[in-house]
């Protein structure tokens, strides 16, 4: 197998734990492009977490077999609670079909609620959503918000939401140079103001672009249902096709109004 050139998307979804559990599931998601192909069928995936971004101390070690479509794979760290608590920052390497570990590792923490979640004088369990296996949506116009992704979350009390999506948007066929803005919203609306921004420039030609967004939102308690959304803009030229966004993940956790406190 060809050795894999670039790692356009690796992220850490989220912890799930309560105040007593040794054991915490990390959600884990990336992408992988071997020889300038995305990933596919099933392979061998070695995840390790690091106490450095080179070298240093293993701190947890995981093989797992999973599947990959275009690129992009799906598995769950299953981690002893102490190394978040221990650890102020934790790397992750990763290593296909029992090649080296890929370079460079990718700093990760735990997500904020989840570290309070391991205390023993946190308060109960956040309210956490996860989704994953979105369709394809390609984007049919410029200059309009489109849903590629949604996530619903019951939040047990007023507090705030922490939002995040990943994925990727992939250029159609193009000839000449261009430049493509893509925003992302994250939030419940149509579409909500919450929102980042992509800009690529250069010779595009079947180009794929990694995203993974997240932002800070109020909520009251109940049933809250979030949606990403993709806005296409180029101003330069007239694209066609326009390009596709692949939704791989999207998570929404709760904490309390006084986290932090």
């Amino acid at each position: 197998m060809q050795s894999i050139l670039r790692i356009p998307a690796f992220w850490i979804a989220g912890l799930a734990a309560t105040a007593t559990a040794a054991i915490v599931d990390v959600p884990y998601s990336g992408q992988l492009v071997d020889g300038g192909s995305p990933l596919t069928g099933w392979h061998q995936v070695d995840v390790a977490l690091w106490d450095a971004p080179a070298g240093g101390t293993l701190l947890h070690g995981q093989s797992e077999t999973v599947q990959f479509e275009q690129g992009v794979f799906h598995l769950e760290l299953h981690v002893e609670s102490g190394i978040f608590l221990m650890n102020d920052s934790v790397w992750v390497g990763v290593a296909v079909d029992g090649s080296a570990e890929l370079e460079p590792r990718v700093h990760i923490g735990a997500v904020p609620y989840a570290v309070r979640a391991l205390s023993t004088t946190a308060p109960p369990l956040p309210g956490v959503a996860f989704a994953t296996d979105f369709a394809p949506v390609e984007v049919q116009a410029e200059l309009t918000w489109v849903p590629v992704s949604t996530v619903t979350l019951e939040a047990p009390a007023s507090g705030y939401v922490w939002l995040s999506a990943a994925g990727w948007w992939q250029e159609g066929d193009y000839t000449h140079p261009d430049a493509v803005s893509v925003q992302f919203s994250l939030g419940e609306g149509t579409p909500p103001p919450y929102y980042q921004e992509q800009v690529q420039t250069g010779f595009f030609e079947y180009r794929a672009w990694p995203y993974s967004h997240s932002t800070v939102v109020p909520a009251t308690a109940g049933v809250h249902t979030y949606t990403c959304w993709v806005y296409v803009n180029s101003p330069v030229a007239t694209l066609s096709p326009m390009p596709t966004i692949y939704a791989s993940t999207m998570q929404a956790m709760w904490v309390p109004n006084n986290y932090g406190n």
